[in-house]
Formats: structure tokens, C-alpha cells, sequence
């Protein structure tokens, strides 16, 4: 059974946000989906029989404009669904340059909202409004075809679940002996399997990971007596049933027996430390030839990624030369488009942003957005692919921006400046 992947927030809100009427997806891509839904069959059609008498010299010309067209490398796979046919496989001769001349066309004309979609200047607050403390986790349930189920967790108010997009709440085990819930994560393997971290800061401290067999009903604790008492970022295997991974206050710990048994890891030559943020790649995707199935990010030291048989730091000039908390997130559809958000060294302001196309082995600096706020960074620090454009993120600290070209420039979440 091939199970759809969960979307997993961590960050530091004061509430679930939802952005109203946002298609987070780049016009060419918003109008390619259309097309596939609405228009597309036709359009293959009258493509397909065109091309069948095509001349040599014309074919030439579809290709490279088609190859024009396409974007870089670690795009290609998310760019090529959706505009492949369904039924070939393949992209049609032409079905290309009619889309790129339809695109000039309602560009032109001034009716290019289809394409590009609303801005994202609303946020509504979906709550849960009495959960108590800050909404530090939200998990978008794979169980769920149509996106209605959510979870979400307060530093000091435990798990609650919304199966009405965040119309209604209720509490998820809330006789647990920890209410501190600090990250959540969801098995891609078989939806039913969450689990959630617990713990923070000058908040109560936690008690380790909880885990949930039937969909987040019901948890049990799985972590020893001497496991962390602050879990930061928690994160699934994409390759491995049994194995996840979590970050603490006190290194990178890790189970491969879905929650037996867990190991603190040696991460930039210690188990110790402060693991900000873990980001984890199917088969095929993720650093050092793809090899790599987990990235990891270490305040204040930098990045790692697992070659094997050892964590290896990951070096680059576009990095800042001194940083606090590092997070990380990349494309759903285009794993190997990763971004990195990083504060200052003091932890308060948001200090640069850096992106990778290759799972995360060469970086190049991106515009940096300002305004973000000058403390809290370290508490509030959040950053967001689009599952479906990976030139659309979206980040934070106690402001939150986007941008819609692969961080070139930046917007306001919202017309507030902090």
C-alpha cells in the first residue's frame, strides 16, 4: 500500500495559522495542475496527432524550447510530473510551447491571477485557542485524503487533534504524565505510527518521545528513564520502517527497532549538544551522492549527513561565519531543493538563509529577509518548502516572510513589519 507522505510544521506560534485562499504554487505550476484536471486530455490529443508530422527541423526546435522551458536539475522531477502525459509518460512534442505562449498571453492581458494565485497577505488563526503555552508542533495527517485532520502541540498543553481543518479541537492524551509537546513526526510507511517529542527551554522539562500505534488515539511513553528531557526536532526514516530520529538538548538519539531501543549518537565528534533540526531523504535523494538518508543540523557547529558509518560536517562559503539555531526544510516533490534558515550567533535575529539542489552538498546564500525580529529568534525560528514548488518558502521568527523565487525576494505573511 503506498501511503501519502505527512506535512510536519515545527515552529514557535503563539496559534495554528492557516493561510486563506493561498495556492502555494508558482504560476506555471498552478496552471499546469489546471491543465492536467480541466484541459489536459484535449490538449494531448491535438499535440500528439500534430506531431506525427512534424519535420526534422521543427522536432529540433519543440526540443529546445522544451529543454528552455524546464528548470535546474533538482527541480526536474517535480516540473516533469506535472507536465508529463498520463497515459505515455512523456511529455507531448509541442505541449510545451503552447503552454509557455498561453502563459505570455494571460500575462499580457493582465488575467494572470489563474496562474499566480492570491498573495499571501491573510493569516487566519485556527487555534486550538486553550491549549496552553505556544503551538510549538503541527502534523497535516497522511491518514487523511483530504487534508482535514491535523495535530497540533503547545509547549504546556499537550496534543490536540482537529479532524474539521481547525474548526474544532479535542485533547489527545491528556493524562499523560508530560504535557511539554515540542515536535511530532509520522511514519510514511504505515500512517497509524506517530510520534511526538516533549520538553523545552526555561519551560517544564519533558519526558522523552511518545508513541501512537492507532493514528494518535493513544500514546505510550518509549524512551528510557535517561533519555533527554528536551526533544527539539523529531524525524521519521523515509527508508527505514523502524528507524527515526530525534534531536535534543543532549545530541542526536536514534531507534532502528521502531522505538525499543535508542542510541545517542556522535555528531561533530561528540553525543553532546543541541540538535536544532533533522530533515531525512527517500532512496535516491539526500547528500553525498544520495547516499546520505538524514540531515542534520547542530547549533552553532553546522550541518552533517550520515556517509555511512560516520556524521560528516558539510562546509560552504554561502554559510555565515558564526550562527545559533539552524533549521532546515526542503520540497516535497523535489527533495534535493533544501533550505536552511540560520539566526545569529546570538540567537535573536534571523541571520542568513541558504539553499542547496543537491540534497544539501553545495549551498549558495539567498537574500536574506529583514525585519524578522531581533529577539526570539532562537525560540520562534520556522521555515517551510511548498510540497509541490520548491521555489515557493516561507520562513520566520516573530515576523514571517515568503518568497516565491527560490528566495531571491521576499514578501510579508501578513503587511505588519516587527
Amino acid at each position: 500500500m503506498t501511503h501519502k507522505k505527512p506535512i510536519t510544521i515545527t515552529t514557535a506560534l503563539t496559534a495554528l495559522v492557516i493561510l486563506a485562499g493561498i495556492s502555494f504554487s508558482g504560476a506555471s505550476q498552478t496552471y499546469a495542475k489546471y491543465r492536467v484536471q480541466g484541459k489536459h486530455k484535449h490538449a494531448l490529443v491535438n499535440h500528439r496527432v500534430k506531431g506525427k508530422n512534424l519535420t526534422l527541423a521543427k522536432a529540433a526546435k519543440i526540443k529546445e524550447e522544451r529543454e528552455a522551458d524546464a528548470p535546474d536539475s533538482a527541480s526536474y522531477a517535480q516540473w516533469f510530473e506535472n507536465h508529463k502525459d498520463l497515459v505515455t509518460g512523456t511529455i507531448p512534442n509541442g505541449l510545451t510551447h503552447s503552454w509557455h505562449e498561453h502563459d505570455l498571453m494571460m500575462l499580457a492581458s493582465k488575467s494572470a491571477s489563474p496562474l499566480s494565485g492570491p498573495p499571501i497577505d491573510t493569516v487566519n488563526s485556527l487555534g486550538p485557542f486553550t491549549q496552553g503555552g505556544r503551538t510549538r508542533a503541527v502534523l497535516v495527517s497522511a491518514a487523511d485524503p483530504s487534508d482535514n485532520t491535523f495535530f497540533a502541540g503547545g509547549v504546556s498543553g499537550g496534543l490536540w487533534k482537529s479532524t474539521d481543518r481547525g474548526n474544532n479541537w479535542v485533547p489527545i492524551n491528556d493524562q499523560a504524565e508530560n504535557l511539554t509537546v515540542t515536535c511530532i513526526t509520522q511514519s510514511p510507511f504505515n500512517s497509524n505510527i506517530i510520534y511526538y517529542g516533549t520538553g523545552e527551554g526555561n519551560r517544564p522539562l519533558g519526558d522523552g518521545l511518545f508513541k501512537s500505534t492507532d493514528g494518535g488515539t493513544n500514546f505510550t511513553h518509549v524512551t528510557p528513564t535517561n533519555f533527554p528531557t528536551r526533544s527539539w526536532a523529531i524525524a521519521y526514516s523515509q527508508r527505514d520502517a523502524n528507524t527515526v530520529y530525534d534531536g535534543t538538548w543532549a545530541g542526536l538519539w536514534s531507534t532502528t527497532d521502531g522505538g525499543t531501543t535508542w542510541n545517542n549518537l556522535i555528531v561533530g565528534g561528540t553525543t553532546s549538544g543541541d540538535i536544532g533540526d533533522i530533515l531525512t531523504f527517500p532512496t535516491g535523494y539526500g547528500p553525498d551522492n544520495h547516499i546520505s538518508p538524514v540531515l542534520v543540523a547542530k547549533k552553532s557547529v553546522g550541518l552533517f549527513y550520515y556517509n555511512g558509518s560516520s556524521y560528516v560536517q558539510i562546509t560552504s562559503t554561502a554559510f555565515p561565519a558564526s550562527f545559533g539555531l539552524v533549521n532546515l526544510a526542503n520540497c516535497k516533490t523535489a527533495p534535493n531543493m533544501v533550505y536552511a534558515i540560520f539566526t545569529t550567533s546570538t540567537g535573536g535575529a534571523v541571520g542568513a538563509v541558504c539553499k542547496s539542489t543537491d540534497g544539501g552538498d553545495n549551498w549558495t546564500a539567498c537574500t536574506t529577509p529583514t525585519n524578522l525580529g531581533t529577539t526570539y529568534g532562537f525560540y520562534t525560528l520556522m521555515i517551510g518548502v511548498n510540497p509541490y514548488n520548491s521555489n515557493m518558502v516561507c520562513c520566520g521568527a516573530v515576523g514571517a516572510q515568503y518568497s516565491s523565487d527560490a528566495g531571491s525576494t521576499w514578501q510579508w505573511m501578513g503587511t505588519s513589519t516587527f
